[in-house]
């Protein structure tokens, strides 16, 4: 994702709303396909950001937070 915002415009606000996380497991018909969408859009392409972070993104259809202790 890329954009910008002037000082003011409440980014942060913007963002939380953005990536509030749910609990339990997403509906089923979610698609397994990574979609760049930067790629899609000819702004570069997110495979950097996606190997990165490997290691701490999961698939849609694992319940994460059941996994919690």
């Amino acid at each position: 994702m890329s954009f910008s915002l002037p000082k003011g415009c409440y980014a942060t606000t913007f963002l939380s709303h953005f990536f509030q996380l749910a609990t339990g497991m997403p509906p089923k018909d979610i698609s397994e396909n990574i979609v760049d969408l930067k790629e899609i859009l000819g702004e570069g392409s997110i495979k950097d950001l996606t190997e990165i972070f490997k290691e701490i993104t999961f698939s849609k259809s694992e319940d994460i937070f059941g996994k919690q202790e």
